[in-house]
């Protein structure tokens, strides 16, 4: 399974995400309760993200359980299709200016256990 496997209504499902190949293109679903322990691993959790202007977005967010939560990608759901926040046209494809998006706040559908950065959470 691949990123672009996953669909908007996924996103609603307590499911999460992990790499299972060398190029981190290939994912497989993980299934569980309501909370990730801490020093797990490196998961994709959806959720959601909304932008310094309050559009919400769904979301895929990358995330350390290893680094006491650290987001180490953003997948935004865009016309149809996955686009990180590392994409070179992400502001282009997300129709936003700079300050429009950033900051944004997050919200993952799975916890993480030893999180530090529930202030940038809702």
């Amino acid at each position: 399974m691949k990123l672009d496997d996953i669909k908007p209504e996924d996103i609603k499902k307590n499911i999460i995400y992990g790499f299972i190949d060398k190029d981190n293109t290939k994912i497989t679903e993980i299934k569980v309760k309501n909370i990730l322990p801490e020093n797990s691993g490196y998961y994709l959790i959806p959720g959601k993200i909304k932008t310094a202007d309050g559009s919400m977005y769904p979301a895929i967010l990358g995330v350390s359980s290893d680094d006491s939560g650290e987001l180490f990608d953003v997948y935004c759901f865009i016309n149809n299709s996955w686009t990180s926040q590392n994409d070179k046209n992400f502001l282009k494809k997300i129709n936003k200016s700079k300050s429009e998006v950033f900051p944004y706040k997050y919200h993952l559908n799975v916890k993480v256990e030893g999180d530090i950065n529930e202030d940038n959470q809702f």
